[in-house]
């Protein structure tokens, strides 16, 4: 073993004999000399790659070193140790020998540039790669690498003369775990996950594994997704248990997540498919009228197949669907407009819907005879008092009576013989309040705050107002009609 050190050293000696004079200066070194893995599990009957690594080098010529090692826990093959590129790394030719002596537990290893008269290779410098080799783990149990000796080498110039210096390194020794040869595979469960059918393009993965001889947090996982078309690539092992993948193509894409332990095996994938769906449902109404007189109102149409999993929704209330996919809901209406919202929501979340504004109005028809008190109101009979009758040419007809009928309120202010009616209606979603005063004997009347003019003054009959029939079609905005085979008044008011 001192024959081989001092042969590596002799070599270095004779290098620098044939380089040209060339004075420098001396240079403080302090490289580190490590092994590595440092720290490795490996099955009895497997093997593992080791490296001796150098960092921060400066102006080296050659090594040789002394590794070593338990060889009832350990064995290396003499053909596994194989030079690094740190010596060579300029395509300079270089001296590498080495020696394995497995009864003892010794790896000998000796390491030289070569240099000619001309100087053609200097000296190297930095970090890289000395020498690797191949152990193999024999039994259970923990085996150390560690240098037994270290000689580093560099050569110096200085007035025609060269001199060769050592130089101080500093080394770290490794360990290898030897442990009992493990053919179980780890375990790995997706823990969570988009639900099974979404719109969402985003899809976030979360996974564990475990295993009957690795820590939890010392498996490493590789995962990949698969889309409809492009398949899908494996990502590099690592120790992460979540991911977020984008969905790219509508239809069915698989994720896939599997674990590896310690000693290299691998479980077998599992996978969770997930239905990207960016197409909404299937939604057709039966037409819908503007206005209805009725307070219910019936919506209908048809969607997706109930199977599909579509949920259908009027007004927020869910609403069951048939076998071919048809569906009728009654809608209680309010007085004024009413919005009417449905709207088909698939298991991916995605949305069909559409509005409605309905009017629901009531529409009051009135049905008088001249001086004939029984009067119709929507077809039910009632009395009015007075009846219709005729005054210098005019209908007039009982304005209270009409009031009441329409739904309006009325007063009567004696001290002026005056009379305010006051109703409201709803316009666009908006509640509009109206306001008329009209005074015994005069043809001017006040609606709304503007002054108008009838062709005939109200006038008490009977301790009764009436007032010509055709007024109420001008103030109220109500259809009349005139039938004079029978003397009859017919008028329409419709309440918004």
């Amino acid at each position: 073993m001192r024959k081989f050190s001092i042969l590596l050293l002799t070599a270095v000696l004779i290098f620098a004999f044939f380089a040209p004079a060339k004075p420098t200066e001396a240079v403080v070194l302090n490289p580190t000399l490590w092994i590595s893995p440092q720290k490795r599990l490996v099955a009895t009957g497997s093997s593992v790659i080791v490296e001796v690594k150098i960092t921060e080098a400066t102006f080296s010529y050659g090594l040789n070193c002394q590794i070593e090692y338990d060889p009832q826990m350990l064995e290396i093959d003499k053909e596994s140790v194989i030079e690094g590129e740190f010596y060579r790394q300029d395509g300079a030719p270089t001296y590498f020998l080495r020696k394995v002596d497995n009864v003892k537990g010794l790896l000998i290893v000796g390491v030289s540039r070569y240099n000619d008269r001309n100087n053609s290779y200097g000296p190297v410098a930095g970090d890289g790669l000395v020498f690797y080799f191949v152990a193999k783990a024999k039994f259970v149990g923990e085996a150390a690498l560690s240098f037994n000796s270290v000689d580093m080498v560099n050569l110096r110039y200085q007035q025609g003369e060269t001199f060769m210096e050592e130089v101080s390194l500093k080394t770290e020794e490794s360990f290898i775990n030897c442990v009992a040869k493990d053919n179980v595979a780890p375990v790995v469960t997706i823990t969570k996950s988009p639900t099974p059918e979404t719109n969402e393009n985003i899809g976030k993965f979360k996974w564990s594994g475990t295993d009957d001889s690795t820590p939890p947090d010392r498996i490493q996982f590789s995962y990949k997704l698969e889309d409809p078309v492009a398949g899908g690539r494996w990502s590099d092992w690592e120790y992460r248990t979540d991911a977020a993948v984008t969905f790219l193509r509508e239809g069915k894409n698989c994720f896939f997540v599997k674990a590896r332990d310690e000693r290299g095996n691998e479980s077998t994938p599992v996978s969770l498919c997930i239905e990207y769906d960016m197409t909404g449902p299937t939604l057709e109404l039966q037409p819908l009228p503007p206005e209805v007189y009725d307070p219910t109102l019936e919506v209908c149409g048809i969607t997706d197949l109930p199977e599909t999993g579509v949920s259908l929704l009027v007004n927020g209330a869910r609403v069951p669907i048939n076998s071919k996919g048809e569906f009728c809901q009654t809608l209680r209406l309010f007085m004024g407009t009413n919005t009417v919202h449905v709207s088909a929501i698939d298991k991916a979340g995605n949305m069909e819907q559409q509005y409605f504004t309905i009017n629901y109005i009531t529409k009051t028809k009135v049905e008088m005879w001249i001086n004939n008190p029984n009067v119709l109101i929507d077809g039910k009979s009632t009395i009015c008092d007075p009846a219709p009758l005729i005054v210098a040419g005019r209908t007039m007809v009982p304005l209270r009576f009409l009031s009441d009928a329409f739904g309006m309120d009325i007063e009567w202010i004696a001290s002026s013989r005056q009379i305010d009616i006051t109703w409201s209606e709803v316009i666009s979603g908006q509640r509009i309040s109206h306001k008329m005063m009209m005074w015994i004997d005069k043809t001017t009347y006040n609606l709304d705050g503007k002054t108008q003019v009838m062709d005939s003054p109200p006038t008490i009959i009977n301790d009764r107002t009436v007032v010509p029939f055709r007024f109420i079609a001008t103030a109220f905005g109500a259809e009349v009609e005139w039938d004079g085979n029978e003397r009859k008044v017919t008028i329409e008011y419709v309440r918004r």
